[in-house]
């Protein structure tokens, strides 16, 4: 059985959809003046540093540590490696983003979006490290006890709150 030693996990773009979207528009803008001009590998470049810089973050199983990096155009890694220890537990935490809808017969609709975040936390709860972002249950309640499990920390489930106020109750 092969055993994966790294578990890599997409957290943010740096920029936004709108900086994700703008990127897309240089690289093509780039693509289009390339053959006119040398300046349109400037607008690629600058517009692939756009779409590809992400957060993330990177479990290694074998050595028991994790990493918060930024992956700087897809390519360049940049973040250091905090070792995990027993007095560490994980976290899956809910979140609700509530917002207003107004529908067609002047009705007002309360809506919320729930996310499920998964962080790491250390015996005084000063550090904390975000390791999974999902909207789906399941999926995070699996990699939760499959990330308690590989790394041997404990860990809680279903705190409910909203994301102003997860700091405050941790």
């Amino acid at each position: 059985m092969h055993v994966r030693y790294y578990k890599y996990y997409r957290l943010n773009r740096i920029y936004g959809i709108a900086g994700n979207l703008f990127g897309i528009f240089l690289i093509l803008l780039g693509f289009y003046t390339i053959f006119k001009s040398w300046s349109g590998i400037l607008f690629v470049i600058v517009g692939s540093f756009m779409v590809f810089t992400v957060t993330a973050s990177v479990v290694d199983f074998k050595k028991y540590r994790i990493s918060f990096p930024y992956l700087i155009s897809g390519l360049i890694i940049v973040g250091d490696w905090v070792y995990v220890r027993r007095d560490m537990e994980l976290v899956l935490i809910e979140t609700k983003k509530p917002y207003k809808v107004r529908c067609s017969s002047n009705k007002v609709i309360d809506v919320s979006n729930a996310k499920y975040l998964i962080f790491l936390f250390d015996k005084k709860k000063q550090k904390q490290f975000l390791i999974l972002k999902t909207k789906s249950k399941e999926k995070a309640e699996d990699e939760l006890a499959h990330l308690s499990d590989m790394l041997g920390i404990h860990s809680k489930e279903n705190i409910k709150t909203t994301p102003k106020k997860i700091l405050k109750i941790l």
